[in-house]
């Protein structure tokens, strides 16, 4: 069997679901598996005897950082070391099913894919399944594609395979260092390696993902105005699109003019070209040509409403 390397970025993880995520990864069925972990918080220090507890079958090693890097950052260093020939992306505080990483191996194999990702069910601090199965309840076109789908233009913009979810090739994940600056590595991977194979899906729910006050995240993280929110959304989007595709010579000219055209439309706020390529992220492309026609005090007042909510 190869060789598959779990890579972990731990920053003041909760020690409870901590643990919870490392026993799975000790329980997989799959043998040939390296556990590497990085503690991205130099300022505080990890015990590690719970890690001498929990695997007394899979591999581990631990590195202290020595400097905080960041999410994305921290997941490039040890996509560099690892040395299985497969890379699994983990987050601190999620549960493995024992079969994911076996079944997403067999699935590369099969069919001589560069990705694999699969359904995800939705778990609360309480490990409750709150919705098990992701797919099932999100009909956005970044949760319905199939194992052979052409993904790659879209998936510049949005993310087709969550981190925890992804079993990647070695020599491809390389091939795309490094990730670009404040780009999740997730969509970044997912949509680099769909340009050199096939990316594959499976259906079934492989990872019990947690959803809880301290890792929820999205869209509106960090933003606090209209123009905030293009700037480091829609501008950065731009910015990312002309990399990816300067990066990658060896996209087809059809996936090279969708890319440019949307990110144009996007960045130049253009309805009707908006409108016209809405089936590359129609979610994002609703919200943006409501967005184009609301006074700035009027988004101002849904992002607090928003956020009073999510409060509650």
């Amino acid at each position: 069997m190869e060789l598959v390397s779990v890579l972990i970025s731990m920053y003041r993880p909760d020690p409870v679901f901590l643990e919870k995520q490392l026993r799975s990864l000790e329980e997989q069925d799959y043998p040939e598996i390296e556990v590497i972990i990085r503690d991205d918080d130099p300022a505080t220090e990890f015990q590690t005897k719970v890690l001498e507890e929990i695997f007394r079958t899979k591999k581990y090693r631990y590195l202290a950082g020595e400097e905080n890097l960041g999410y994305a950052r921290s997941f490039e260093r040890l996509t560099e070391m690892a040395q299985g020939t497969y890379l699994a992306y983990c987050d601190q505080d999620d549960i493995w099913r024992k079969d994911k990483i076996s079944k997403c191996v067999r699935a590369l194999e099969e069919e001589g894919a560069v990705l694999a990702s699969s359904d995800r069910a939705i778990i609360d601090g309480t490990d409750a399944v709150v919705n098990p199965s992701y797919r099932a309840n999100h009909q956005d076109v970044c949760d319905q594609w199939r194992t052979g789908d052409a993904i790659t233009s879209r998936a510049v913009f949005t993310t087709y395979a969550i981190g925890m979810s992804i079993v990647v090739r070695s020599d491809v994940a390389k091939r795309l260092l490094p990730f670009p600056e404040d780009t999740a590595h997730d969509k970044w991977v997912t949509a680099g390696a769909s340009v050199f194979g096939k990316v594959v899906f499976l259906e079934e729910p492989l990872v019990l993902y947690r959803r809880h006050g301290a890792n929820v995240s999205g869209i509106f993280k960090s933003i606090a105005s209209k123009e905030e929110y293009y700037k480091k959304r829609v501008d950065y989007s731009y910015r990312l699109a002309m990399e990816f595709i300067k990066r990658f010579p060896e996209l087809p000219e059809k996936e090279r003019r969708e890319i440019q055209d949307f990110a144009r439309a996007r960045k130049t706020r253009d309805i009707r070209k908006m409108y016209a390529m809405r089936d590359m992220a129609p979610v994002i492309i609703k919200f943006e040509i409501v967005l184009k026609l609301v006074p700035g005090w009027m988004f101002g007042l849904g992002l607090s409403l928003l956020r009073k909510r999510a409060k509650k």
